[in-house]
C-alpha cells in the first residue's frame, strides 16, 4: 500500500487493538514509511474529516498517531505541527464486495443481518457451527458458575442445581440461597426457613414457570432426596437420564419443563465440568451426547430461528442456535460467522 502522497507503507506490526477504551484504535504499532520505521498509534475512520468530528484534535491521547487509515481522504490532519500520513482504502476495496457488505449493514437492525441473503445452501455451515457453538457455550456457562479448580464436585453440582431451578428469572436469589446455607442446612429446611427466604430474598415473578414459592419448595424437596456424592457421570448417558428421572419422582416434581431445564442447565454442564476437572475426554463427550437425547427447548429465540426455516431436533440443536444467536448475531459479528463469510466471499 501507499499513502496519498505515494509513499510506500509496510505494516510491520499492527500493535494492540483497542476494543473497549477511549483513544486510538491501535496502539504500539510499528510501520515502515518510505524506509523509515515509525512506532506509535494507528487511527481508522470512514472519512479523514471524522478526526475533527470526533474531537480527536482536542484529545492528547491522539498525539502519537503515526498513520491515519480512512476509506475516503477528504481533509488533511495535523498533529503537533506534523501532517499525518494517510492510507486511503477506497482504491483497495472491491466495490461489489462493499455492496454485499452494505446489504448486511442495511439489515443491522434486524435480528439476523443475513436474513434476506441466507438460503437452503447455507444449512451446511450451520451444522458445522453447531459443534463449536456447543463447546463454547459449555465452557462459558461452567466458567460463569465459577472456579474450575477450587470448587468441590458436590458444591459445583449444588450451584448448578440452584441455577437450573432458578432459571434466568430467579437465578440470583437461588445463588444467594446456596451461599447462605450449607447443603446440610438445606436438607433440614422447614416451613419457617422457607418463609424466611421468601421474605428476605428478592424474588421476581415472571411467566408461567417462575412462581418463587413453588420453585423454592421444589428445590428444597429435590435437595432432601438427592445424593450429591453419587458419581452419576460414570453411568451410560441413557442411564444418567433415567437416574435423574427417578430423583425427580422421589421429590414428587411433575414438571417436564423443569426436568428438561435441569438436564440442560445442570446435568449436562456438570458432566462437562467434571470431565474437564479430571481431564477425562470420554466424560466431556458424554455432555454433548446427553444433549442429543433431550428434547429441544421452545422459547422466543428458538422461534426466531424457526421463522428462517431452521428447526432444532433436540437440545443439542437448540443450545447451539442460542449460542450462535447470542455470541454472533446479536453482536453483528458476521465476519466471525461461517454463513456471513460464505455470503460475503461469494
Amino acid at each position: 500500500m501507499k499513502t496519498t502522497k505515494r509513499e510506500q507503507v509496510e505494516i510491520i506490526n499492527i500493535g494492540i487493538y483497542n476494543e473497549h477504551e477511549s483513544g486510538p484504535d491501535f496502539s504500539m504499532a510499528k510501520v515502515r514509511i518510505d524506509g523509515l520505521v515509525w512506532v506509535g498509534s494507528i487511527e481508522l475512520h470512514v472519512k479523514s474529516s471524522d478526526w475533527f468530528q470526533h474531537k480527536h484534535h482536542l484529545d492528547k491521547a491522539y498525539n502519537n498517531v503515526i498513520l491515519h487509515v480512512v476509506y475516503i481522504h477528504d481533509k488533511d490532519v495535523e498533529v503537533l505541527g506534523r501532517k499525518l500520513r494517510v492510507i486511503e482504502l477506497k482504491q483497495y476495496i472491491d466495490s461489489e464486495h462493499y455492496l454485499k457488505y452494505s446489504k448486511f449493514h442495511g439489515n443491522m437492525n434486524s435480528i439476523f443481518p443475513c436474513k434476506s441473503l441466507i438460503s437452503e445452501k447455507h444449512r451446511g455451515e450451520i451444522e458445522i457451527m453447531k459443534f463449536a457453538a456447543i463447546e463454547n457455550r459449555l465452557k462459558r456457562k461452567t466458567a460463569n458458575q465459577a472456579c474450575f479448580n477450587n470448587d468441590s464436585s458436590d458444591f459445583m453440582l449444588l450451584k448448578l442445581s440452584a441455577s437450573a431451578f432458578g432459571t434466568s428469572v430467579n437465578q440470583q436469589p437461588f445463588e444467594q440461597l446456596i451461599n447462605t446455607f450449607s447443603l446440610e442446612e438445606l436438607k433440614n429446611f422447614d416451613a419457617k426457613s422457607t418463609n424466611h427466604v421468601l421474605t428476605d430474598f428478592y424474588w421476581k415473578r415472571k411467566g408461567l414457570f417462575s412462581n418463587p414459592e413453588k420453585r423454592l419448595q421444589q428445590f428444597i424437596d429435590f435437595v432432601k432426596f438427592f445424593d450429591f456424592g453419587f458419581p452419576f457421570w460414570e453411568l451410560p448417558v441413557s442411564i444418567i437420564l433415567l437416574h435423574f428421572e427417578q430423583q425427580f419422582k422421589k421429590a414428587k416434581i411433575n414438571s417436564t419443563f423443569l426436568f428438561n431445564t435441569y438436564l440442560i442447565n445442570c446435568v449436562v454442564r456438570f458432566v462437562f465440568w467434571k470431565g474437564n476437572k479430571i481431564k477425562n475426554q470420554a466424560i466431556i463427550e458424554k455432555a454433548q451426547r446427553l444433549l442429543f437425547l433431550i428434547p429441544s427447548e421452545s422459547n422466543h429465540l428458538i422461534r426466531k430461528w424457526e421463522k428462517l426455516e431452521i428447526r432444532p431436533k433436540n437440545a443439542f440443536d437448540s443450545q447451539a442456535l442460542l449460542e450462535i444467536y447470542q455470541q454472533l448475531c446479536t453482536r453483528k459479528a458476521c465476519l466471525d460467522c461461517e454463513i456471513g463469510k460464505k455470503i460475503l466471499l461469494k
